[in-house]
């Protein structure tokens, strides 16, 4: 008689290990999940393609109808004026590049612009070349520093006037909140600025002696000079020159701004400039000349 095997030599057939079950559920799931990426993929991929060719019809559609205006715009009283309605209320609005390009090579530049503007993609700005693609690009990266309020995004700007523009508004704003050294702005750049802000809103010229740099002094004279700070259509130059008040419309209070009687060839520090015994103010309301006898 044959003595049984010892138990420690029994194998138990695969399906009794917990371990072989685990190892077919992880590679069941790595197929399934293969599947449904495979599944996904070929369905995105023909969303991509069905919505290349639905934007390819809009703009085909969109260019169509622009060389039909165009062609309208031919017959026009003002075909120029025409043709840049045409950009703003048909082209830009639609977003679509392609029509820029039918355009006049003098007019593609305004629309090419305005779709990087309004998409805020200075890769828009490569339809174009040298200069103009640089200043296309400028003015995205201007707008784009304006509305984060990055004072450093306007090192980006490349047209020079554009740049100044960008750094100006944005100083001002940094100014306003104190925070230079957060802005990454260097506080002479800061305090020149606070300075100029002082002597515009003060109309002192003055305070220009306080910026750094002779440019900017001169450039701040001619600012507080040319700014009419009381709204009464003189400049402070023109103020001082006629000896009134740059914080007073009507500095002799006859009725009649300082600048409406510079035009109307009155005394603005008189208010009765031919002493008829009638203020200028009430001899124009009343239709009568304030420089003399007889009526206006």
């Amino acid at each position: 008689m044959e003595e049984p095997l010892p138990y420690n030599n029994y194998t138990p057939p695969w399906y009794e290990d917990a371990h072989n079950w685990v190892m077919i559920g992880v590679g069941i799931f790595v197929v399934l999940l293969v599947i449904l990426g495979a599944v996904f993929g070929v369905r995105w991929r023909a969303n991509q393609r069905l919505t290349a060719l639905e934007r390819a019809g809009q703009q085909q559609a969109t260019t169509e109808r622009v060389n039909g205006e165009l062609a309208l715009c031919e017959n026009a009283s003002d075909p120029e004026a025409c043709r840049q309605n045409l950009v703003s209320g048909t082209i830009v609005a639609s977003g679509t590049l392609e029509a820029c390009l039918v355009l006049p090579a003098g007019e593609q530049f305004p629309c090419v612009r305005d779709i990087a503007i309004q998409k805020q993609d200075p890769d828009v700005c490569r339809s174009l070349e040298g200069s103009e693609r640089m200043v296309c690009e400028s003015y995205v990266f201007l707008t784009q520093a304006k509305e984060a309020k990055d004072y450093a995004r306007c090192g980006r700007v490349e047209e020079e006037n554009l740049r100044a523009s960008c750094e100006s508004e944005l100083l001002r704003y940094v100014v306003e909140q104190g925070s230079c050294r957060s802005y990454g702005v260097a506080e002479a750049v800061c305090m020149d600025a606070a300075f100029l802000a002082q002597a515009l809103e003060m109309g002192d010229v003055a305070l220009c002696d306080r910026l750094s740099s002779a440019g900017q002094t001169e450039t701040c004279r001619k600012d507080v000079l040319a700014r009419d700070a009381d709204g009464d259509g003189l400049s402070l130059k023109n103020e001082q020159i006629l000896g009134t008040r740059p914080d007073v419309v009507d500095t002799d209070g006859d009725g009649l701004s300082d600048g409406e009687e510079r035009q109307r060839n009155t005394n603005p520090t008189n208010p009765d400039t031919d002493g008829d015994g009638y203020g200028d103010g009430e001899e124009v309301k009343g239709g009568y000349n304030p420089n003399g006898p007889g009526r206006l």
